[in-house]
Formats: C-alpha cells, sequence, structure tokens
C-alpha cells in the first residue's frame, strides 16, 4: 500500500480511491494535464523517484530532464513503477524470483462525477464482496479505511464530487452510498453488507436512506474501456472504429435501463495496459 502512496506522490497524479486484494489492486486516479515542470520542481520529483541514485541525475542532459518530465504525466510509467517497486521489494522480502502480479494493467476512462463515484464504490466495496470483512473500513488495505480515520489528505476531496460543504458530511455521504451499495449483491456472486450492519447504522442516524432501495452492482469498471455519457462514449466508439481496434460493435452498451451513461466494451485483449486510449477524444 504504501508503494502506492509513495508513487501517487511522486507522479502528476490525483487519487481518488484504491485498494490492494491478493494478488491485483484497484486504483481511481486522474493524471493531470501535462506542463513544463522548473527544474527545481524536477529534481525534487526525480529525488522521490530514484533515492537511492539521484547523484545519478548531476549528468543528465537537458534532454533527459525534458524525457523525465514527460514521465511524470504518464501513467503507463506510473503503473510500471508500482507494479516493478512491489514486486521487487516482495521478492527480496520473500526470498522468491517473478512475477507477482496477475496481469498487465487494465485501464477504464471514465468520464463524469456520476461514473467516479460509482467506480470509486465498486473499488472500495472488494474487501466485501470477497467475504473478507464486514466492514469496508475494516479493511486496512484500501483508502476507505484512511478516509474513515480521516487520514484524506492524499485523496480526492469527496465535498466536490458530492456537493458537500464539509468534509464530514461527504464523507458520511459517501459511506452511505457505499453501505447501501454493499447491502445489495447486483445478482453476482460474492458476499454483501448483512442487514443487520445496515440496521445498526441506521440506528446511529447515518444517512442510508431507504434500506429497500434497489441497487444493482455491475462489473462496467472492469470489463469496460470508457464509460460516461452517450454523446462521449459514442465519440470513442468512432474513434476506435477508425483505428482499426472495433471490428464488430456499432452502438455503446447502456449500463442500466433508465440510466443516462454508457460503457464501451470489447475484447479486453487490444487494450491491456491501454495507453492508446489516451490518444483519443479529449
Amino acid at each position: 500500500m504504501r508503494f502506492l502512496n509513495f508513487y501517487s506522490c511522486a507522479y502528476a497524479c490525483e487519487v481518488a480511491t484504491y485498494v490492494v486484494m491478493g494478488n491485483h489492486f484497484h486504483l481511481i486516479l486522474r493524471m493531470k494535464p501535462f506542463e513544463e515542470l522548473d527544474r527545481e520542481t524536477l529534481e525534487r520529483h526525480a529525488e522521490m523517484i530514484y533515492p537511492n541514485t539521484f547523484d545519478q541525475t548531476k549528468i543528465w542532459t537537458e534532454a533527459h530532464w525534458t524525457q523525465f518530465n514527460q514521465r511524470l504525466f504518464n501513467l503507463g510509467d506510473l503503473m510500471r513503477n508500482i507494479q516493478q517497486g512491489f514486486t521487487r521489494w516482495y521478492n527480496k522480502s520473500y526470498g522468491r524470483r517473478g512475477r507477482f502480479w496477475a496481469d498487465r494493467f487494465k485501464s477504464t476512462l471514465l468520464y463524469g462525477e456520476r461514473s467516479l463515484v460509482e467506480c470509486m464504490q465498486y473499488v472500495d466495496l472488494n474487501p466485501i464482496r470477497a467475504g473478507m470483512v464486514e466492514r469496508p473500513e475494516e479493511y486496512e488495505y484500501g483508502a476507505f479505511y484512511l478516509r474513515s480515520r480521516r487520514e484524506d489528505k492524499a485523496f480526492l476531496d469527496l465535498r466536490s464530487l458530492l456537493n458537500e460543504r464539509t468534509k464530514a458530511k461527504a464523507l458520511e455521504k459517501y459511506r452511505s452510498m457505499v453501505y447501501l451499495r454493499g447491502n445489495v449483491s447486483g445478482g453476482e456472486k460474492g458476499a454483501t453488507i448483512s442487514d443487520s450492519v445496515i440496521d445498526g447504522e441506521m440506528k446511529k442516524n447515518f444517512d442510508l436512506g431507504s434500506k429497500g432501495e434497489k441497487r444493482d452492482h455491475f462489473r462496467f469498471y472492469v470489463d469496460g474501456l470508457v464509460i460516461g455519457a452517450k454523446e462521449k462514449v459514442i465519440e470513442w466508439m468512432e474513434f476506435l472504429q477508425v483505428t482499426g481496434v472495433f471490428r464488430r460493435r456499432k452502438n455503446p452498451v447502456p449500463i442500466r435501463d433508465g440510466m443516462e451513461w454508457f460503457s464501451v466494451r470489447e475484447q479486453r485483449g487490444h487494450y491491456e495496459g491501454a495507453p492508446p486510449l489516451l490518444s483519443g477524444p479529449e
């Protein structure tokens, strides 16, 4: 977990949430728009990423610094460092060799705050679905654990996402959304937050709304390439068809009847790692 915290600070990004599971992790973040950083800022980031070999940067040319500047805004480079850094540490600590993570990383683009908040809930509920804990804040290897302890300075501010004036109100609102979603299986395999836990939370006056409200749970966030409003998803469909990635699919997939947001879903072998997506529609 410290590798996620470390590299998210070293690179130009904002983390919304994450959770580390057995042989994989889920991470939601926003890479900041590229900008040319001054040398002092670049050196500060280089010292973070290369703490043991920072002296070698003294012989870097201007071309080296320009390349490093670009890397700080590159999702693929960030994920490579997280995965390789953790694997090296784990193998050395436990006397093993070889790869650790199940697969290369897969990325899904999220458009709109609603898509973001929905996907955050999916990530934070992973330990619940796996039957590892009864409450999401009990799982120590995730951002929800840190948020519940007000250790959320490194994360995306929930106030702007949920239209709340204070962090406490925003966290309470988000927590209620996670609990409601976690209480319903949505037709998938996996554990849920029990009715007894929900009843206990309602007695504490948390804003859990109607316990009977249906809230589906789905895997668009893992199987999708792009999620958002129909117009934006159609732009991506056209782009992917022109570039030859999509050969069959002609229309975006509605995430749920009556919803106003859609997904692009296709064979994932084309886009493991998915850097080409980043050069598509804005």
